[in-house]
């Protein structure tokens, strides 16, 4: 078993792992409600069933996968992006203080762009195209269908 096959099955098993604790959780711990009307639970509850599912076939990828005898070597890893990691928490920062004082799409405007300085080479011209459509399809889905109360936009003072 090659490195890339190892790190497949020991990475399908942590996400199973997961999976089962955030299914079992959201089963144990809150309401499912019924398909028609669902509970605080149901979205965990499917979330974690899919994670599972997905861990599960990552592992028995990882486990069935033989190394290719024309390749020896094992692929070089990669490395953790730092510089990703700290862009991306810090959009999801910007979204929080601004989503209270200027409200949901200023918020998912700034977030959008703050998260893609997240690439080595950023497009920032698909950036300004994408961001408005997301930010349009984050409303529909938070105020039109969930009916979260969020005010779109919000002056401060």
């Amino acid at each position: 078993m090659n490195s890339q096959s190892k790190q497949d099955m020991l990475s399908g098993m942590a996400l199973l792992i997961l999976g089962l604790v955030i299914a079992v959780v959201a089963i144990s711990d809150y309401r499912l409600g019924t398909l028609l009307r669902a509970g605080p639970g149901m979205f965990p509850a499917i979330i974690g069933v899919i994670l599972s599912l997905l861990g599960g076939a990552i592992a028995v990828k990882g486990t069935l996968q033989r190394e290719d005898s024309t390749a020896r070597d094992d692929p070089p890893t990669e490395t953790l992006e730092l510089r990703a990691l700290i862009v991306i928490l810090a959009s999801i920062g910007i979204f929080g203080l601004l989503v209270d004082n200027f409200g949901l799409l200023p918020a998912i405007l700034a977030q959008i762009l703050v998260a893609a300085f997240a690439e080595k080479k950023v497009r920032l011209g698909h950036t300004l195209i994408l961001a408005p459509i997301l930010a349009i399809v984050a409303i529909l889905i938070f105020q039109v269908l969930l009916g979260v109360p969020f005010d779109i936009i919000k002056l401060p003072g």
